[in-house]
């Protein structure tokens, strides 16, 4: 499964809580390149009362993981998703980023694993 995949929020909150088929799944995969959306960064970083070590713990995982910026392509695509599906915002950012970026989205979201768009991959390592 080598490539572009993009981690949803969930993703990386599941690996650090030690969840097992999320850290057998992000372990055993070679992933050629792992982003994380902007709007991915910020949800996590901003859970009210959020220690020290686990901000520590977000900021480390994975040491290559790449951040996506918002920009006006990722805007568009996430209005144009948002509009046609009723996501919650965030959820189209994050799906508009792996559009945009044609990365596989990985994801605990039913919402967002069963979506279909086109151009959109998903994988639920529950799933897999």
């Amino acid at each position: 499964m080598n490539g572009r995949y993009l981690f949803d929020t969930n993703t990386i909150i599941y690996y650090l809580q030690g969840r097992s088929e999320w850290v057998d799944f992000i372990d055993g995969t070679t992933m050629t390149e792992r982003y994380a959306s902007a709007i991915t960064r910020m949800e996590l970083l901003s859970f009210p009362g959020i220690q020290l070590d686990e901000e520590n713990r977000i900021h480390r995982f994975p040491s290559d993981l790449k951040v996506v910026p918002l920009d006006d392509d990722i805007e568009r695509m996430a209005v144009t998703v948002r509009r046609a599906t009723r996501l919650k915002l965030p959820d189209a950012i994050i799906a508009a980023t792996a559009i945009t970026m044609g990365a596989t989205l990985i994801t605990g979201e039913d919402r967002l694993s069963e979506l279909v768009w086109p151009d959109l991959k998903t994988v639920k390592p529950a799933q897999v």
